[in-house]
């Protein structure tokens, strides 16, 4: 008997992408392959244009902790 895995549409979508693009989420993001069916709905679209080199990984860690405002879920765990 085989094994079932259940995943759903954007789930098959992002992993077709990202086979596709070698999986690199800026290549995905940056695809020259319009006649795709996918490609209106492809992952990572929002970094279009845009390279690694683009992104600061200080102010990306800074803004994910800022956003995630652990302070705020310590004072109510604790």
């Amino acid at each position: 008997m085989t094994e079932r895995h259940s995943i759903t549409t954007r789930q098959a979508v992002d992993e077709f992408c990202l086979q596709c693009r070698g999986h690199d989420p800026f290549a995905v993001g940056n695809c020259e392959r319009e006649s795709c069916p996918l490609w209106p709905v492809r992952p990572n679209r929002s970094l279009q244009g845009r390279t690694p080199l683009d992104f600061d990984c200080d102010d990306a860690t800074q803004e994910v902790l800022d956003a995630l405002d652990l302070d705020y879920i310590e004072r109510q765990l604790g």
